[in-house]
């Protein structure tokens, strides 16, 4: 853990938007997914 630090301790952002970071990561994420999964079906 302490070789890969929190957007928060690198960065300095209150809880708040570092939450709001995590979930934009997130649904890029699972959005990315999303465009593999239906390019594989052939959609």
């Amino acid at each position: 853990q302490t070789s890969k630090p929190t957007g928060q301790a690198s960065i300095g952002l209150p809880p708040v938007a570092k939450l709001t970071v995590e979930g934009i990561v997130i649904f890029i994420s699972f959005g990315i997914t999303i465009y593999y999964l239906l390019k594989a079906l052939g959609i």
